[in-house]
């Protein structure tokens, strides 16, 4: 749990266990010395984001790598057997997103939304969306660029630095609007009942669909059509099984997991069931 070596897993897709365990104990730390001393807490906070910035464009530039995979099949293997052993897996290049997070969640327990709701005018709530999706959209060019021009190790490195908390900042920019402005559309949308047995299957989803999908590759003994409609048949089978499987991981296992946690770590006294 403290360490993954991408070159030696069976399912490379489990690393974000590894970094899940790593950062809910800077989280757990951060929070403890939070309560202890809001001022040093914040300052905790700040320099860990600062460092969660700067640690991977320095490994970028240090060790001159990519940003995303480039499209030919010798940089790809170089990808995979650089960036995902020393930066992609690792808790380090995934903290700044987790404390953008972080600091949403503390804001959101700090200003209960049941009090402020529509404390954000209907103008602002719409630049912020814009804002939002304007960021997104640069997030993902970023790695449009990164694959067609040359390479160039300090453009390289504030795109690896920059590029995933800023993705994190627009979706907490989004959850924002929603609990505190005035979007009714957005919060209706991202309210739909259909999202909720989605997200309680999406993690086993995550789980299942690479090995669906290396299942249908590794069985395949000619070569495979790559059109859209090909492309899309096999997304969409993927996408049915995936959620079978994770239905069937749910029932059996996370269910049961929930409730018995839930008994044991979240249990009220008798007073608090009376009232």
């Amino acid at each position: 749990m403290m360490d993954v070596d991408a070159t030696d897993m069976c399912c490379l897709y489990t690393w974000s266990v590894t970094c899940d365990y790593q950062l809910s104990l800077l989280a757990t730390v951060l929070l403890f010395i939070l309560i202890r001393n809001r001022k040093l807490g914040y300052v905790a906070f700040g320099i860990a984001f600062l460092l969660a910035l700067f640690i991977p464009g320095f490994i970028t530039y240090r060790n001159n790598l990519f940003v995303s995979p480039v499209p030919t099949i010798q940089h790809a293997m170089y990808y995979r057997e650089n960036n995902n052993n020393i930066i992609y897996t690792k808790s380090y290049a995934r903290a700044g997103s987790y404390l953008v997070g972080m600091a949403m969640g503390y804001v959101i327990f700090q200003y209960n939304p049941a009090k402020y709701r529509n404390t954000i005018s209907k103008k602002w709530s719409v630049i912020g969306i814009i804002v939002a999706i304007t960021l997104m959209l640069a997030s993902m060019a970023a790695g449009k660029i990164t694959t067609d021009n040359p390479y160039d190790p300090i453009e390289f490195s504030i795109i690896s630095a920059i590029n995933r908390p800023v993705w994190a900042i627009a979706v907490c920019i989004i959850i924002g609007i929603c609990e505190y402005g005035n979007s009714l559309y957005i919060r209706n949308i991202l309210s739909w009942r259909v999202f909720i047995p989605l997200s309680r299957l999406s993690y086993g989803m995550y789980l299942s669909h690479l090995a669906i999908i290396s299942r249908n590759v590794s069985s395949s003994r000619s070569p495979n059509t790559f059109d859209m409609f090909s492309m899309t048949i096999d997304a969409l089978g993927v996408f049915v099984m995936a959620t079978a499987v994770s239905a069937v991981l749910w029932i059996l296992v996370e269910a049961p997991l929930n409730k018995i946690s839930g008994h044991f770590l979240f249990r009220r006294n008798k007073e608090d069931i009376k009232k």
